[in-house]
C-alpha cells in the first residue's frame, strides 16, 4: 500500500523525532523568562499584526536558526518554552504560566523589538520566529548565546513568580 501526502503551499508540516521536549507547562518561580526573536524581517500580511522573519532565508539560514531549540531541549537548558503564536508576547507568556499557575513580572523595557514597530503592537505580534523560555537563572547567558550564535537576538525579559498574576 502505497501512502501519499498531498499538501498546498499554505500547509506547513515537520516530521521527525525528538530525544527530548520543551514543554510549556513546566515554568518555576524564580526561573528568568527570555524571549527569543529573528528581528531581521519585515512586518507580515495586511490583517493581522505580525513579524515575518522567515521570507528571503535560505533553507539552510532557517534550518540553523531551529536547531537552537533542540540544542536547548537535549542540553536540558530550560524549564518551560512555548512558540510567540497568536496570542502575540504578553498573551504567549500568560498561556506558559496558566498551567502551572505562576505568574510573572515583566520588564516590558527590555523586550527585544524591531525599530519601525511600535512597543503596543509588538507585545501582540505574530511572530514567525519567537520562543518564551523559560531558564533557571544561571543557564540563562548559555541560553542567550545559543540563540546569538544563530542571529537570533534573545534576552532576560522578567521572572517567573508564584503569584497568578502579571506584574
Amino acid at each position: 500500500m502505497t501512502q501519499t501526502i498531498s499538501f498546498s503551499i499554505l500547509d506547513v508540516a515537520i516530521l521527525g523525532y525528538a530525544n527530548k521536549l520543551l514543554r510549556s507547562h513546566l515554568a518555576k518561580a524564580g526561573d528568568d523568562l527570555i524571549l527569543a526573536v529573528d528581528l531581521k524581517g519585515d512586518k507580515g500580511c495586511r490583517s493581522v499584526v505580525s513579524w515575518d522573519a522567515n521570507s528571503g532565508k535560505t533553507p539552510e539560514e532557517l534550518l540553523h536558526r531551529l536547531e537552537a531549540l533542540p540544542l536547548i531541549a537535549e542540553r536540558e537548558l530550560t524549564q518551560a518554552a512555548k512558540d510567540v503564536s497568536n496570542a502575540g508576547i504578553l498573551g504567549t507568556v500568560s498561556i506558559m504560566m496558566e498551567n502551572p499557575n505562576k505568574g510573572a513580572i515583566i520588564e516590558l523595557a527590555s523586550i527585544p523589538k524591531p525599530p519601525e514597530i511600535e512597543l503596543s503592537d509588538w507585545l501582540v505580534c505574530f511572530q514567525s520566529f519567537g520562543f518564551a523560555l523559560s531558564v533557571y537563572s544561571e543557564r540563562s547567558n548559555t541560553v542567550i548565546s545559543l540563540f546569538r550564535e544563530r542571529k537570533i537576538t534573545a534576552a532576560v525579559i522578567g521572572r517567573v513568580i508564584d503569584d497568578p498574576i502579571f506584574h
